[in-house]
């Protein structure tokens, strides 16, 4: 997924068609807003349009994205914003469930979110990376600049601690 010298504008475009949506949750779940998270996703693709009109090397594009996407809610994540469950629902994440099931899925996820916040940044970033973004270790590591096996470590090591914090 890299850019060819005189067709950026082109490949730019598809490449935010299909990045997008999942550079938007990564966010989202970062930020939990979904105003904010729209506009640090606009915020990310305007600097990687900075960085590849300056003719500088890249070598993974989805990798530069998400990497600009992260420093850019670890930025916005120092001004601790509130969670709420209802902004989840607001910004489309409703999970698909029966009637007589939903009170239960609802407080199982608050409880969730909970849980998740009591999780470091970079814990909390390898589990929504992982299993919202649904990215490999391989593609974490070149997000991230670490090593996959730092990566399956470091994931290993926060689900242990989520579940131990769920219990």
């Amino acid at each position: 997924m890299n850019i060819e010298k005189g067709t950026e504008k082109k490949q730019f475009i598809k490449i935010y068609d299909e990045l997008a949506d999942g550079i938007y949750r990564h966010l989202y779940f970062r930020v939990y807003d979904g105003e904010r998270a729209k506009e640090l996703m606009q915020e990310s693709f305007t600097r990687a349009w900075i960085y590849i009109t300056k003719g500088r090397k890249i070598d993974n594009l989805k990798a530069l994205i998400y990497r600009i996407a992260t420093n850019l809610a670890i930025d916005e994540s120092r001004k601790k914003k509130a969670v709420s469950l209802d902004g989840f629902i607001e910004a489309g994440f409703e999970i698909s469930i029966t009637q007589n099931n939903n009170i239960i899925m609802k407080a199982e996820a608050k409880e969730l979110l909970q849980t998740m916040k009591k999780l470091r940044d970079s814990e909390r970033n390898l589990i929504l990376m992982r299993y919202i973004n649904q990215m490999g270790p391989k593609e974490i590591s070149q997000i991230l600049e670490k090593s996959e096996n730092w990566v399956s470590v470091n994931l290993n090591r926060a689900i242990k601690k989520l579940k131990k914090y769920a219990d």
